[in-house]
């Protein structure tokens, strides 16, 4: 048996780019009058 170490947020990759995507959502959606579903469009499209 090994031993597991417990989840850790900081050693996983996706977390830190779902981090980048939420940022660039709030930035979009702060400087348009947009929807939610459109600023995640356009900040996919920015990635």
């Amino acid at each position: 048996m090994f031993y597991l170490p417990a989840y850790s947020l900081d050693f996983n990759p996706i977390e830190k780019a779902w981090s980048v995507l939420k940022n660039k959502v709030r930035q979009i959606i702060s400087q348009q009058n947009i929807s939610v579903l459109s600023a995640l469009d356009i900040a996919f499209k920015n990635m």
